[in-house]
């Protein structure tokens, strides 16, 4: 971020987090002066909600998630610790 958008950012109560989930999820306009507008208008703010009460219903319940990733970096597998996993260290 340039200093201008962290004086701004900061003077408007917009945290990091929320310009990462503004670029990431906001649709783009591509403007005059090699510039683009991302905005996260209602219809994403309303996926993004979703998505949220999504996540609480997983992350609300009691068995940790676990994922095993591959050597390649690929996710091999995933599930909920029902028992100890052992750890290879």
């Amino acid at each position: 971020m340039t200093y201008h958008c962290e004086l701004r950012a900061a003077q408007r109560c917009l945290s990091g987090s929320v310009i990462e989930l503004v670029l990431k999820h906001g649709e783009v306009f591509e403007q005059k002066g090699d510039t683009s507008l991302v905005t996260l208008g209602k219809r994403q703010r309303r996926a993004l909600l979703k998505e949220l009460k999504e996540l609480q219903r997983i992350l609300g319940k009691d068995k940790d998630i676990f994922a095993v990733i591959g050597g390649d970096g690929s996710v091999v597998t995933t599930g909920r610790q029902y028992r100890t996993i052992r750890h290879n260290h």
